[in-house]
């Protein structure tokens, strides 16, 4: 019986993809994550704790709890602050990494409100469009993700 051996490297190729697809998928997802927790405004914190990553979107149905920001605090000040980042960990801890399909939703019942705006507020009337910017934001944010994958497999 002949037995011919081609390519040896070949399993060595394979395994350097797959975790070069690994680690596009983590960058990826730490990118759009990041880019949903800067851009999302906090009041009592609801909303940025009801984000979600899996490969199908989550309803509406989490009213919102926990005490309000300060009067005075900025949608972005310190509330906002101390919720970015466990934000970004849990997103990209909870994202599946065995698809390709991606979506990125909120659970908050007032999730409608803060993306476009409740024309009965004072303070957002037009919305702070977290997802709609940062869907602008996805063709960057992968070639960001491809470059750090690619450097990570190096």
């Amino acid at each position: 019986m002949l037995r011919l051996q081609v390519n040896r490297g070949l399993d060595g190729k394979f395994r350097k993809l797959e975790q070069l697809v690994e680690n596009f998928q983590q960058e990826y997802v730490f990118g759009m994550a990041t880019e949903i927790a800067t851009r999302s405004p906090a009041d009592t914190g609801t909303y940025m704790k009801q984000h979600h990553v899996g490969t199908t979107a989550v309803p509406q149905t989490v009213p919102a709890t926990g005490p309000r920001r300060p009067p005075g605090e900025d949608p972005f000040g310190a509330t906002h602050q101390s919720l970015v980042q466990p934000t970004i960990d849990r997103l990209v801890s909870e994202a599946p990494m065995d698809t390709t399909r991606l979506v990125f939703s909120n659970g908050a019942k007032h999730a409608n409100k803060v993306e476009y705006g409740d024309p009965n507020s004072r303070n957002n009337k037009n919305g702070y469009a977290v997802y709609r910017s940062t869907a602008r934001e996805h063709k960057r944010v992968a070639q960001e993700a491809e470059q750090r994958a690619k450097a990570r497999n190096r």
